[in-house]
């Protein structure tokens, strides 16, 4: 496949800027080519913020949208690569999901000598083959799915990003529903290398994850600014004991916020009443079921079990989460609410936009309401004000 160059894709887009990728599409269908230079338009307009050093790679040739959806961010794509590399030198790797091709560049820019990589489509197999060369990384592209590929040596890893998307175009996150399916695979996969990595929907349940890989040896739910991006499962079938459960938080280039090993997962130990301090731990740690480790670590209390919302008398600045100073605990809707308030509904009947609906209270980054139910079942508003630190 012949792709154009960059002046010519920079010149499409200084003329065509005005215009919307659908517009486009339409105008340009039967022109021969041009779905490329639409492609790295649309890219640039919508997901600059995702690929910032391969937008400005000269001649980098990206897929559409559309197969990006579910691409790593070259900050994801880079910190996981590095990781594995810590493990294990990326000398031989074998991708099982080519797919659009970040992964591929962050396992090249962590130190990837050599990348064999699977993938069913022909035209991002032209896509990786063409950056390859660009980025003077050895790829050696075949266009098959790992079910039907023969491994000819031993790699150091195989890396996998099953594709989430059902052949009726709807979103999936069991495994067992994704392509190819890393369950059944997995036998196979370690038989080929010395480690698998797979990258999963952070919606799963970690605990479930450790009971389908049960070599699993790094279990790690990664956020981006405090979003959850994914869940990595790194295995092998090398003696190596026990298994880490690691929350990291990068920010947007990539350098870690935080990183917690979650050691234990405790009973919380509960308070009938809020404390001075009210912690809501950051969407990393509830999706790493890391809420009773933090719990412990911090000395907190929880107002219910099933709430997520910690308390202590002391003030902990290095808690990874948001901090609130409590001002004063109140009847459900028995008071007049101040003009301002972000609203938190926990374990509580009445959904936020109904509390918001009666309450007629705008939004605020500094006041606090806390809906939740306690330990005797009965409901509160805590009045808080949230405490910024700066690090």
């Amino acid at each position: 496949m012949k792709f154009p160059k960059q002046d010519e894709i920079d010149d499409f887009i200084l003329k065509n800027n005005s215009f919307k990728a659908e517009e486009l599409r339409l105008k340009h269908a039967f022109r021969s080519g041009f779905h490329v230079h639409i492609n790295q338009m649309e890219v640039r307009q919508k997901m600059s913020h995702r690929f910032p050093e391969l937008i400005n790679r000269k001649n980098y040739i990206f897929p559409k949208p559309s197969l990006l959806s579910q691409a790593s961010s070259e900050a994801t794509s880079l910190w996981r690569a590095n990781q594995m590399s810590l493990i294990e030198p990326l000398t031989n790797v074998l991708e099982v999901t080519g797919g659009s091709g970040i992964d591929t560049w962050g396992l090249e820019k962590a130190g990837a000598q050599n990348i064999d990589i699977c993938e069913t489509n022909e035209t991002l197999c032209d896509i990786l083959k063409y950056n390859g060369q660009l980025l003077e990384g050895v790829r050696n592209i075949f266009n098959t799915d790992s079910n039907n590929f023969s491994p000819k040596k031993k790699y150091n890893w195989l890396y996998a990003d099953p594709s989430r998307i059902d052949s009726n175009g709807n979103r999936v996150f069991h495994p067992k529903q994704c392509s190819p399916n890393p369950i059944e695979s997995i036998i196979n996969w370690e038989k080929w290398a010395t480690y698998v990595a797979i990258k999963l929907s952070p919606m799963l349940e970690p605990h479930q994850v450790l009971k389908w890989f049960p070599n699993c040896k790094f279990l790690i739910t990664l956020s981006v600014r405090k979003e959850v991006k994914e869940l990595i499962m790194i295995s092998s079938q090398t003696h190596v004991s026990g298994t880490q459960i690691l929350a990291v938080d990068l920010n947007d280039s990539g350098t870690e916020n935080y990183r917690i090993l979650l050691d234990k997962f405790e009973i919380q130990k509960s308070s009938p009443q809020p404390l001075s301090y009210i912690y809501d731990p950051d969407p990393v740690i509830v999706a790493s079921n890391g809420i009773s480790f933090v719990s412990n670590k911090w000395n907190l209390k929880t107002l219910h079990i099933s709430s997520r919302i910690l308390t202590s008398s002391e003030f902990h600045s290095d808690f990874p989460g948001r901090i609130f100073a409590v001002i004063k605990k109140e009847k459900p809707f028995e008071f007049d609410w101040p003009s301002g308030a972000s609203i938190v509904s926990r374990n509580f009947p009445t959904k936020v936009e109904e509390i918001k609906k009666r309450l007629k209270c705008k939004e605020s980054a500094e006041h606090f309401l806390f809906a939740y139910t306690d330990t005797s079942r009965k409901k509160w508003f805590l009045r808080c004000k949230r405490i910024f630190i700066t690090k």
